[in-house]
């Protein structure tokens, strides 16, 4: 068994190595950042199968080095996978939460909700979640005011809508402005600024809306050489999206921004413009997150960020609204640490 110990310490050293790669891709330079979306789109999962082989041969050959880094890899893999772990946050999937009514005061918390209602979301299942939840304020993308105006009528909520962008509140609403599409010649806005009203005081709320990488991987299962280029085109595009947004939410008064990113955080585009807010999920949710599925995996696009003037109680993903993607509820209240 001994000639089988070399090439196995250099396979395992290789895996071990392949997988830090992975874990540092939010960390890799702008030239790779192609190859990076890629990478943090595709099924992450698909790493941690070596381990089903790898793990029975050092066992089998009693080399507790490379046991150990295998161990190390299988927290990678963890990492990877996007698992959240925090003790007494709420469940993944939630359909209620049994909460006070509808908040007034700055001082008390915010249940905040996003949801894409693209790819057939219903709005009786919206309005269910809202009434559910006592939600304060509702991002939606991928909707118009033509949709909502049902739900409205029957309804005290407030709206703000703009090409495919909706904040709904039962607070007092107004639109400061809003940034629109331009790139690569697509229509509707990325992203609209908010002002909402409490007695006490008010904040900046920013609906979001990224550009997809969705055409990108069709065009490369197309036709992978003019596929690459579109890619690169959709990955531009998302940095100038993340930088516009990012930079306008920075001069925000308790920024929060919640939507559609159509980047996971392992994606280095997220890093380098939206780490400087707090993902509520990451600090207050459970298990994986995921709010988008396709057939071979899950990913969590979707998020709510706030500034460092609110803190997340309990952060979850709610059931589906019909559509292709999960909504995330938040509860947020003001930090202590603001003053």
């Amino acid at each position: 068994m001994n000639k089988y110990h070399k090439p196995l310490f250099y396979l395992v050293c290789f895996y071990g190595a392949t997988l830090l790669a992975i874990a540092s891709l939010p960390y890799w330079p702008a030239q790779a950042w192609v190859y990076a979306n890629l990478i943090s789109f595709s099924p992450l999962w698909l790493y941690a199968l070596p381990l089903l082989m790898l793990a029975p041969l050092c066992l089998i050959t009693r080399q507790p080095i490379l046991i150990a880094v295998l161990i190390g890899a299988f927290m990678l893999c963890i990492k990877l996978s996007g698992w959240v772990f925090n003790v007494g946050a709420a469940p993944v999937v939630n359909s209620g939460l049994e909460e006070p009514t509808p908040t007034a005061d700055i001082n008390d918390p915010l249940v905040v909700i996003t949801a894409n209602m693209g790819g057939n979301g219903k709005i009786e299942a919206l309005n269910k979640l809202i009434v559910d939840n006592n939600a304060d304020l509702i991002a939606l993308q991928e909707i118009s005011a033509v949709r909502l105006t049902p739900m409205l009528n029957l309804s005290p909520l407030n709206s703000v809508c703009i090409e495919g962008l909706c904040l709904l509140s039962h607070l007092e609403l107004k639109l400061v402005d809003s940034k629109p599409r331009v790139l690569l010649g697509h229509s509707g806005r990325f992203v609209m600024q908010v002002k909402v009203g409490l007695p006490a005081g008010a904040f900046d709320f920013y609906v979001l809306h990224l550009n997809t990488p969705r055409e990108g991987f069709e065009a490369l299962i197309a036709n992978p050489l003019k596929g690459w280029r579109k890619m690169a085109d959709i990955v531009d595009a998302q940095m100038t999206e993340s930088w516009v947004a990012s930079s306008w939410a920075a001069q925000g008064q308790n920024a929060i921004v919640a939507g559609d990113f159509n980047l996971p955080m392992l994606n280095p585009i997220y890093e380098k413009y939206w780490h400087w807010l707090t993902d509520s999920f990451q600090e207050a949710g459970s298990g994986l997150g995921y709010t988008k599925h396709t057939r071979l995996h899950g990913i969590q696009i979707d998020h709510i960020l706030h500034s460092q003037g609110w803190s997340a109680a309990k952060t979850w993903i709610g059931p589906s609204l019909g559509g292709d993607h999960l909504p995330v509820i938040t509860i947020l209240s003001p930090s202590m640490s603001d003053g």
